[in-house]
């Protein structure tokens, strides 16, 4: 695991989205979205049930974060055989 240099490193803001994979039936989605227009929301199309997960991580340049948190994301946070996982970065300020 590499050593985090404070005085070298930026901190970044992760925050990865899971979904289910097109094609892949999601049951909470289902029933949410069966249910809404019961309660007055007949305008919603394409509904997704998913998970957000928000993590920061300290890296030299957001590629190698980058490259870090698609690793992380592809073994520990998605089952990729059914889900995605859609990742966004920004440079988080120090306190």
């Amino acid at each position: 695991m590499p050593r985090i240099n404070k005085e070298t490193d930026k901190r970044f803001e992760v925050l990865v989205e899971v979904n289910r994979r097109s094609g892949i039936r999601n049951p909470e989605a289902d029933t949410i979205a069966l249910h809404l227009p019961a309660l007055g929301f007949d305008s919603i199309t394409n509904f997704q049930v998913g998970k957000a997960i928000r993590f920061f991580i300290n890296s030299k340049d957001e590629e190698s974060a980058r490259k870090t948190v698609e690793q992380i994301t592809e073994k520990a946070l998605t089952n990729p055989i059914i889900e995605v996982g859609k990742i966004y970065i920004k440079e988080a300020k120090r306190t």
